[in-house]
C-alpha cells in the first residue's frame, strides 16, 4: 500500500475509548492539524504540544498509524488530541485545539 500525506486530527480515544469502539472513532476523524510540531519534541508532562515518529510498521497503514498515536496519546498525560500522517510518519499530540479552525495539511 503507498502511504498517503493525509494528515487527521481527532479527540483523542482516551477519553472516548468507553464510548464508542475504536472504528466509530476512526470515523469521527477530522483532516487538519492544530499546529505545526517539529519532530521528536515536546513535554507530556507539562508542555501545550509534540511531536513522536511513527515506526515504518505503524506508517503501514491508515488504521496501523491511526492506533499507535492513540497508543502513544493515552501514554502523554498532556495529550488531548492527535494528529497524525502516514505518509511522514508522524504523531503529532496537542493539549488544545480549536477543531473549527484546523490548519490544512
Amino acid at each position: 500500500l503507498p502511504p498517503t500525506t493525509l494528515s487527521l486530527l481527532g479527540e483523542s480515544p482516551s477519553t472516548r475509548a468507553r464510548e464508542a469502539p475504536f472504528d466509530a472513532w476512526l470515523g469521527s476523524l477530522r483532516e487538519g492539524y492544530c499546529a505545526p510540531t517539529r519532530d521528536n519534541s515536546g513535554d507530556c508532562t507539562g508542555g501545550d504540544k509534540g511531536s513522536m515518529r511513527l515506526s515504518a510498521e505503524a506508517a503501514w497503514s491508515f488504521r496501523s498509524s491511526a492506533a499507535e498515536c492513540a497508543r502513544r496519546c493515552l501514554d502523554c498525560e498532556r495529550c488531548r488530541y492527535i494528529s497524525f500522517s502516514v505518509g511522514f510518519r508522524d504523531c503529532s499530540w496537542f493539549h488544545a485545539c480549536d477543531l473549527e479552525a484546523l490548519n490544512k495539511p
